[in-house]
């Protein structure tokens, strides 16, 4: 059985893994980050329910196309599966074509995000999920791993017992 920290950090990891690839896809499409941050989510049952979670706020007018909305909705999850799955095939279209097909496949709020619904909307969410490992696993790759790292150390200071008033990505918390 893992141990809690060992469960801790690896939910640390994928929130900020998760929250990331929202950040540096949007940034790709020239969509602004507002704010971005991960913290800790006590639960009862650490083995059931992720003990960390996360949240971007992005600014886009209503011009943006419904493609990039897709795109950033969902990279959250191709990122945590890139670098969990370590998978190759995940470049690949098949990788992603039962990925989106039931609600738990996403958070509402990345549902929401990328403007989509379950089923309905699958086959366009496994073509936007194919281009986005593509650009993650490719250029936005270091990237990624340095962004992840910064909501990382972001949070670690923000929930210190000796900070005051930490900065998240930007933004100072009042």
């Amino acid at each position: 059985m893992l141990e809690l920290n060992r469960i801790n950090a690896r939910d640390r990891r994928g929130a900020a893994i998760h929250e990331a690839a929202h950040i540096v896809i949007s940034e790709h499409f020239g969509i602004d980050v507002v704010r971005a941050a991960i913290w800790p989510t006590p639960r009862q049952d650490a083995l059931l329910e992720k003990t960390w979670g996360g949240q971007i706020q992005v600014i886009a007018g209503s011009e943006c196309r419904p493609e990039v909305w897709r795109a950033i909705g969902i990279a959250g999850v191709v990122g945590e599966d890139l670098w969990f799955e370590r998978e190759e095939d995940a470049v690949k279209g098949y990788y992603w074509d039962f990925r989106f097909d039931t609600a738990d496949a996403m958070s509402e709020s990345d549902w929401y995000l990328c403007r989509a619904k379950p089923e309905i909307d699958a086959d366009e969410l496994c073509e936007a999920a194919t281009k986005v490992a593509e650009l993650l696993r490719g250029a936005l790759w270091g990237k990624l791993i340095k962004t992840a790292r910064k909501l990382i150390v972001e949070a670690r200071i923000a929930t210190s017992p000796t900070t005051e008033v930490p900065k998240i990505a930007g933004c100072t918390l009042t």
